[in-house]
């Protein structure tokens, strides 16, 4: 079976209730049940959004850690320690309802400046949802193409 890709943008309102509808060609990757978490880097200001499956990929990744090599964050990484922390704190397990939305906790809304108009964006395993006039300036400041910049 080849796997689900999530890809393309959708815009989507937000509702009085904070509800959002997760757009439909992402449901069958998603799944029902997922995991919503802050972006990992500090310059961006989105969520992510993952299948169980991903977020155990990802967990596994963020959690290993490998003495010979020194790949990974350390027992004894305060900072890598923290920034996990920070993480695991502002990240949420979601359940879509019947009709296909999920509600974006508080503290979530705040970290990304999600408003009323938001947009989903399609990354392969994952889902960015970002406040709509944070990614149009994102997109602005975004020079070049992507072929000239892999040939640096």
């Amino acid at each position: 079976m080849s796997p689900q890709f999530i890809l393309g943008s959708f815009d989507h309102t937000v509702d009085d209730k904070n509800r959002v509808i997760i757009p439909a060609v992402y449901r069958p990757a998603l799944g029902n049940k997922f995991y919503l978490t802050p972006s990992l880097t500090a310059q961006e200001r989105h969520l992510r959004l993952y299948s169980e499956v991903e977020y155990e990929k990802l967990i596994e990744r963020l959690e290993s850690w490998e003495p010979e090599s020194g790949k990974g964050i350390a027992p004894n990484d305060v900072i890598g320690q923290r920034l996990l922390r920070r993480f695991y704190t502002h990240s949420a397990t979601v359940e879509a309802d019947t009709q296909n939305r999920i509600v974006i906790p508080a503290r979530l809304r705040d970290l990304a400046s999600i408003g009323k108009r938001v947009v989903f964006v399609g990354r392969r395993s994952y889902a960015e949802l970002w406040d709509a006039d944070v990614f149009e300036a994102d997109q602005r400041e975004a020079e070049g193409s992507l072929a000239d910049y892999l040939s640096k």
